[in-house]
């Protein structure tokens, strides 16, 4: 399975003790991609961003990478020094010595309990990174944006929740423009073996990614994003991003 990796970059400043490294903060998704000698721990960043000529739309977590495994797929707060950038000028990609990391909830995430009997209740949370989208620059140049809309269901009742798909449709994602009649834009996660009926005993952490792409969201204008399991709208969560020129 694909794992989608998101980064937004809160702060930059020079360190004030040297010149050839940068502190910085950032919070995103931790996640571990493969790579030629094994793996490696990633931050990447749905809009790029410019440091020494370079423009960086990875950070390589250093060190130990045992470190980096309870965080992983959850969204971190994390600061540090990005200690080298790339050799070749199209290589989107440095590293980052962590100091510290914590876990937070991204900005406008918004989130419901479902209680469907004594035993049973589960948080959903919906959160779309970033939440403001710029396609092109001033010269018309693509930006690199990567906006994602990420839904989690976590279940701390007793009982297993599981429910009764009508298609192999999982998780369904949607986003239409708020004003004007443009044509919703609809995705959805499947499962593996296409049925017609789905009987499916969820496990108690979900996590589901959907990347929203330019013509989504083509216009500039403010845009309604949906997210949960097909056919449930009592699973169904929703938020909006803003499209600008």
């Amino acid at each position: 399975m694909t794992f989608l990796l998101i980064v937004a970059l809160a702060a930059v400043q020079e360190s004030p003790q040297t010149t050839t490294d940068t502190a910085v903060v950032v919070q995103g998704v931790v996640g571990q991609v493969a790579t030629a000698g094994g793996s490696s721990w990633l931050l990447a960043l749905p809009t790029p961003f410019k440091y020494r000529d370079h423009v960086i739309a990875e950070l390589v977590l250093s060190g130990d990478n045992g470190r980096w495994s309870k965080f992983n797929a959850r969204y971190v707060e994390a600061h540090g020094v990005m200690e080298r950038a790339p050799i070749a000028g199209s290589q989107p990609r440095a590293a980052l010595r962590v100091d510290g990391m914590r876990e937070i909830d991204p900005q406008g995430t918004v989130r419901k309990s479902v209680s469907t009997s004594f035993t049973q209740r589960v948080a959903i949370v919906l959160w779309v990174l970033p939440r403001t989208i710029r396609w092109r620059d001033e010269e018309g140049k693509s930006t690199g944006v990567g906006p994602a809309i990420v839904y989690t269901m976590n279940n701390h009742g007793e009982s297993a929740l599981t429910l009764t798909f009508e298609s192999q449709d999982y998780v369904c994602y949607s986003v239409e423009p708020i004003k004007g009649n443009a044509p919703a834009w609809h995705y959805a996660r499947q499962f593996q073996e296409p049925r017609d009926r789905q009987i499916m005993t969820l496990p108690p952490f979900v996590r589901e990614v959907a990347t929203i792409p330019p013509d989504a969201a083509p216009e500039p204008g403010r845009y309604r994003v949906r997210a949960g399991f097909c056919g449930f709208t009592e699973y169904q969560l929703e938020t909006e991003i803003e499209v600008v020129k």
